[in-house]
């Protein structure tokens, strides 16, 4: 299973790779699209592992990679997403929750795709879809696949660190 670094990381740099990149060239950038709100998308992007607190709980019924990693969470967002989006004349708030409501189901979606094909096994639709719709990238091993995915924690980070060096020089601020 991918560590929690890699849940916050993968949306959070590929939210911010799209702000810097794509948005320059559309109106979004007319919305706001700040640093909170790649934030957003990174704490998103861990909240589907909320289940364990309500495992730890002992609250019956609540297993982790049940209804938190389904697909229907991240599209409950997409479709506020878009209902926002068709009301921002009326109200100028509605710009910053239309991005808000936009960059946390990628997250959640991010997160769900990350265990999906990590893991593996996870029912993302139900009762469309069942178990095992999903492939193994990483192996059965436990200790190969914390190895392998804590290396991928590590290369994110420095990756990430990297990028935001030569975009931000944040050298600067150390």
């Amino acid at each position: 299973m991918p560590n929690a670094v890699t849940h916050i990381l993968v949306p959070m740099v590929i939210i911010d790779l799209i702000r810097h990149h794509l948005v320059k060239r559309s109106t979004i950038k007319k919305y706001r699209f700040t640093t909170d709100v790649v934030l957003v998308g990174g704490l998103a992007g861990i909240a589907p592992d909320a289940d364990m607190l309500g495992q730890l709980l002992g609250i019956q019924g609540v297993y982790h990679g049940g209804f938190t990693h389904q697909l229907w969470i991240p599209g409950l967002f997409f479709l506020a997403a878009a209902i926002l989006y068709f009301r921002m004349n009326s109200r100028p708030v509605y710009r910053r929750w239309f991005l808000v409501a936009l960059v946390a189901g990628f997250g959640m979606l991010t997160h769900s795709l990350l265990d999906c094909f990590v893991v593996g096994g996870y029912p993302l639709l139900p009762p469309f879809v069942g178990n095992g719709f999903c492939t193994r990238l990483i192996g059965n091993d436990i200790y190969y696949s914390s190895i392998l995915t804590a290396g991928l924690d590590g290369m994110l980070f420095i990756i990430w660190l990297l990028y935001e060096e030569r975009r931000h020089k944040i050298r600067d601020f150390l």
